[in-house]
């Protein structure tokens, strides 16, 4: 690669990603990872997360709800307050706003 070649800013998140998988940090923070990413890559990169980033403290915020069910909790927050907070199940039955989220409404 030149030096002074850019990187797609999807290549920036899959670098920034590697680089969360390689640092050896009991807690990791990823600020919307996928964003910008199709969503084969979108899949693969949480697939990877899910199986690299089982002994450790995961805190993901997105506004893509692909994936979420992998993860133990979910919170869902509305204008700086925690609405609603469970597993992807009981979110769903609840039928709160993770619901109407992920039926599209």
């Amino acid at each position: 690669m030149k030096a002074d070649a850019q990187l797609s800013g999807g290549e920036l998140r899959r670098l920034a990603i590697a680089r969360a998988l390689l640092h050896d940090a009991p807690l990791v923070l990823l600020d919307e990872p996928t964003e910008g990413l199709d969503a084969t890559t979108e899949s693969q990169i949480l697939e990877l997360l899910a199986e690299m980033m089982h002994e450790k403290t995961v805190l993901m915020v997105t506004h893509r709800l692909r994936g979420l069910s992998r993860f133990q909790q979910i919170i869902v927050m509305d204008n700086g307050q925690i609405i609603e907070q469970g597993t992807h199940a009981e979110l769903l039955a609840r039928q709160g706003r993770y619901y109407q989220f992920k039926q599209g409404l």
